[in-house]
């Protein structure tokens, strides 16, 4: 199953690589290990802690805005990333995984009418073709 970085999350890796290169290479570790696992599908949409092969992460959905979809949050445990907060889209049409944003916990704002919430519910309605999810 593909893991697409949409272009809302491409330019939060292009600033995470400037600002906590540690950090970014956590999180590309778990995305090259979750997209070499056979059961991503289940395990990305599982909420709770999920192992992959290296590497420990905890789902949430993001409640607030279900309307929107499959939308859900992951942190990875145990590394320079566990601050971060991986938010992502499951589209069950298309079998995908589209990751919306990389974003520090202290600047993660869930509330639909953020600013980022507005950019992550762009780039997955514009991702998903205004599908539902």
């Amino acid at each position: 199953m593909p893991i697409d970085v949409l272009p809302g999350a491409q330019r939060d890796i292009e600033q995470l690589e400037a600002t906590d290169p540690d950090a970014l290479a956590a999180v590309l570790t778990f995305l090259d290990e979750a997209e070499a696992d056979p059961q991503l599908e289940q395990n990305l949409t599982t909420v709770g802690d999920v192992e992959f092969e290296n590497v420990r992460v905890s789902i949430k959905r993001w409640a607030r805005v279900q309307s929107a979809g499959n939308l859900l949050r992951v942190r990875i445990l145990d590394t320079p990333a566990t601050v971060y907060r991986v938010i992502y889209g499951y589209d069950w049409r298309k079998r995908r995984i589209g990751i919306l944003a990389i974003v520090h916990k202290d600047h993660c704002d869930y509330d639909p009418k953020s600013e980022l919430s507005r950019r992550i519910l762009y780039d997955w309605d514009v991702a998903t073709d205004g599908q539902p999810t």
